[in-house]
């Protein structure tokens, strides 16, 4: 979950959800699996957290709240998004788990501060 706000002046703020698809080798599975249904779970769990977000931050008195979700990398998506809509701050989580620089960060945490020119706001969970 990323959360994002668009100038200093006019503050809009969106929520951003990136699912990343897993990948599932077919080669080495021996029966015919429909996973479909599977990722439709996952991108309806993923409406009903960006719902629950920006129902929360309306309630906490926050104006001009959206949200948007889209699939693929999650770090190379949260650095696409905010490049592509010139925002002005974005604050995301870290639980400090992937990063092997031994900074605490997450992996995506610590990709997307690193590849954007926008300020970065960490908060660890």
């Amino acid at each position: 979950m990323l959360w994002i706000w668009q100038n200093k002046t006019m503050p809009l703020s969106i929520f951003l959800h990136v699912f990343k698809p897993a990948h599932v080798p077919t080669s080495s599975v021996k029966t015919q699996i429909n996973w479909q249904p599977y990722i439709d779970h996952a991108r309806e769990l993923g409406n009903q957290i960006l719902v629950a977000a920006k129902d929360k931050a309306e309630k906490k008195g926050v104006k001009h709240v959206e949200t948007a979700m889209t699939d693929g990398d999650p770090a190379e998506e949260i650095i696409s998004y905010t490049k592509d809509h010139h925002f002005y701050m974005i604050v995301m989580g870290s639980r400090g788990t992937g990063s092997p620089n031994g900074s605490g960060l997450g992996s995506v945490s610590d990709k997307v501060s690193h590849g954007i020119d926008q300020t970065c706001t960490i908060v660890r969970k």
